[in-house]
This record gives C-alpha cells, sequence and structure tokens, in this order.
C-alpha cells in the first residue's frame, strides 16, 4: 500500500501596502528607542501598524509571559516587551499562504525587504547584507521520492543582517517572506539597542589586532595561539529573558570532535582575553567567564 505525503518541505540556503488590521497600541509606528549615547545603535522595533502581516479581522489581544500577541484568523503579531523582539507567524489556511511568490529572483525579494524594513524605520546604514533561503516542497507517494522527483520552488525568505563599521553584529536580524500580492507571509525581527561603548571596544580591538605588535601580545594571551578569527558585536539572543546585552569580542573557529565529521565550535574572547560562554540563562548578564 503506498502512502501519500502531502509537502515535504525543504529550506535551502545561499548567502547573498499594509493590512486592514492593526493594533491599537501606543506605539502607532517602528521605533528608534534607546537614550542619548554617542556611538551607540539605536533599535529597532517592528509594530503591526507598519507591517503587511495579516492577523485577519477581530484580532484579540492576549498576554504570554513576556509576550503580547494580537491574535487573529489569518496569524499571530507577537511582540517580546522585554527586549523588542517581534515574530509573526501565520495561521496554515491563512490566505496569504495561498498566493504565490513575490518573484523567483532572489536579489528582487532581498531589495524588497530591505526596502520593506527601512521605510518601517530601520536604519539602512545598519544592514550588513543579505542572505535568502529557499523553501521548496516535494508531494507524491512514499515510494516515488526518489531522485526523479524535482523540489518544487515555494518562496523566498531574505534575512537582513547587521553591521557598524563593518564590523558584525551577531544575533540581530529582520527577516520576512513575501507572497505576489506584495503581502507579507512571515516576519521576524530582533534588532536591539548596541551601547556606544561596545561599538568603541570592538573597534579598538580590530585596530589592536590590525597592528602585528599590538596583535602578537593579544595571541599570546589566548589558549588558540594566532589562530584566524574575526572581530564581532554579540548580544543576548532574542529568547534570553530580560534586556539585551552586548559586547564585542573576537571569535575563532575550532574543529569539533573527530576529525571525519568536519564540525566546528566557536570560541568567544573579550578585548582582555578573557574567554566567554553564551548562556540562555535569566541571569542579567549572558556572558560568563570561562573557569
Amino acid at each position: 500500500m503506498s502512502t501519500r505525503v502531502a509537502g515535504i518541505w525543504l529550506v535551502l540556503l545561499a548567502a547573498n501596502g499594509c493590512g486592514s488590521e492593526r493594533a491599537d497600541d501606543s506605539a502607532g509606528r517602528a521605533l528608534l528607542a534607546g537614550v542619548a549615547d554617542p556611538g551607540g545603535l539605536p533599535e529597532f522595533r517592528h509594530t503591526l501598524d507598519v507591517s503587511r502581516f495579516r492577523v485577519g479581522p477581530s484580532a484579540l489581544e492576549r498576554k504570554d509571559g513576556a509576550w503580547s500577541k494580537r491574535v487573529g484568523p489569518e496569524g499571530v503579531f507577537a511582540v517580546n516587551l522585554a527586549n523588542g523582539a517581534v515574530r509573526a507567524t501565520p495561521n496554515g489556511d491563512a490566505p496569504a499562504m495561498r498566493e504565490p511568490a513575490l518573484t523567483t529572483q532572489p536579489e528582487k525579494h532581498n531589495a524588497r525587504v530591505r526596502d520593506y524594513f527601512v521605510t518601517a524605520g530601520l536604519p539602512a546604514d545598519q544592514v550588513g547584507g543579505a542572505q535568502v533561503t529557499t523553501l521548496m516542497k516535494v508531494d507524491g507517494f512514499v515510494g516515488q521520492l526518489s531522485g526523479d522527483v524535482r523540489p518544487e520552488f515555494v518562496a523566498y525568505t531574505t534575512i537582513l543582517n547587521r553591521a557598524v563599521d563593518g564590523i558584525p553584529i551577531l544575533g540581530s536580524f529582520a527577516w520576512a517572506r513575501f507572497n505576489a500580492r506584495d503581502e507579507v507571509m512571515a516576519e521576524a525581527v530582533y534588532w536591539p539597542r548596541i551601547p556606544g561603548a561596545v561599538v568603541a571596544e570592538a573597534q579598538t580591538l580590530r585596530a589592536r589586532l590590525a597592528d602585528p605588535a599590538t596583535a602578537a601580545a593579544y595571541y599570546k594571551a589566548l589558549p588558540t595561539g594566532n589562530a584566524p578569527g574575526r572581530v564581532v558585536i554579540r548580544h543576548t539572543s532574542s529568547i534570553t529573558p530580560g534586556a539585551p546585552v552586548a559586547f564585542a569580542c573576537f571569535d575563532v573557529i575550532e574543529p569539533s570532535g573527530s576529525t571525519l565529521n568536519h564540525r566546528t565550535s566557536t570560541r568567544h574572547f573579550d578585548a582582555a582575553g578573557v574567554e566567554r560562554t553564551v548562556t540562555r540563562s535569566p541571569l542579567s548578564r549572558d556572558w560568563t567567564k570561562v573557569d
């Protein structure tokens, strides 16, 4: 007996007018929040009133822990009140999900997503690039799912990366998936404030490593020696409780496990050469010293 598989979904990664329902909240717009901080980067808080995501009519407001949710017949728009993270998830039967993709050209989709978020208030000078994922599906019987079955293109999702002065800011993201009606099928944003002191520390560390003399002294203090790496800014994740915490570090990628599995792990060293580990603990700082 054959068993039919309705939709095996594949996601492929490659580098590279709004709905009528609006949240009736005090935000009323995309926010660039944060106190005056020379050299700091303001956060971007996405809001439903500038989103092209549809929750549907008669949506209800619900509180779920740190999340404030607008729940409608077409989807859910959720905002983390502690750190500003946003995620918009469609219902499986939402009309937007039945529409074809906006385009079959990844560059065009990247440009649309970038323009969408910048128009909503995301600082254009903080966009460090974009990468696109390709959603594919395979439909057929289990016994027929062989190399002869060709995946069908469904849609693109574009992820905007963040950077300052050429230094990547890891953990920040703004992504969206558009359909042919120029509606957002799904999206998520986490773009917290980065203090000026952290930006300055990253720039100073980069300059230090660009000078052979000062770089040698820094590498000598590291357990990884002069292994290649890069200076980045990291911050707590969108699911970490509490307000975001950020700091500058030098990331070194090392082999992990046996030489056969080709796995790697990343070690993080701050400006003083102290190794840090990323946790998701509810403590005020997610960055702890490695003993």
